[in-house]
């Protein structure tokens, strides 16, 4: 099982420090190609305050797909690490032409 990321892209690496058992906030799908977690939801959490204090090109998106997490590159492993430790170090692939999400006023 290799890590096959998408040809034309760029990887993003984020370290988030959960605190006081907060969720981090991601919906994960299993991604098409590749041993991945694929972005498929964001919800309130650790992620979702990481992105207010980023420009966009920083934030998690929607679709990008988490290719690592702590040194774990399965998705097993990425699932134990994600359980396990509250500091988490992920490597995220982002592919050519991702948008900004929309900006949402209320």
């Amino acid at each position: 099982s290799g890590s096959a990321a998408p040809a034309a892209g760029r990887e993003l690496r984020l370290k988030l420090v959960r605190r006081s058992f907060l969720p981090l906030g991601l919906r994960l799908a299993e991604a098409v190609e590749g041993e991945a977690w694929e972005v498929v939801g964001l919800e309130a959490g650790v992620v979702q305050s990481w992105n207010r204090e980023r420009p966009w090109r920083e934030q998690v998106l929607l679709g990008d797909l988490i290719t690592s997490i702590n040194g774990e590159s399965t998705l097993d492993g990425m699932e134990c690490a994600m359980a396990a430790d509250p500091a988490l170090e992920l490597r995220i692939w982002r592919c050519d032409g991702a948008a900004p999400p929309p900006r949402i006023s209320l």
